[in-house]
């Protein structure tokens, strides 16, 4: 996965339909866990910057 939207949808669909291992499902799903949580911390920033045009604190 390659870290786009597209792929997580594809990877996701795969996993739901039983169309991979379960060992290869234990690996992806780490990998889309880590690419929503980029992803989401993406969409709090930009939406931070449109309503307010302030940036938002991020605690590492």
């Amino acid at each position: 996965m390659s870290g786009n939207g597209d792929d997580a949808l594809v990877t996701f669909a795969m996993m739901a339909q039983g169309k991979m291992e379960p060992a290869e499902v234990e690996r992806k799903w780490r990998v889309l866990l880590e690419y929503f949580e980029r992803d989401t911390l993406a969409m709090v920033i930009k939406i931070s910057f449109q309503n307010t045009f302030e940036p938002i604190f991020i605690p590492a």
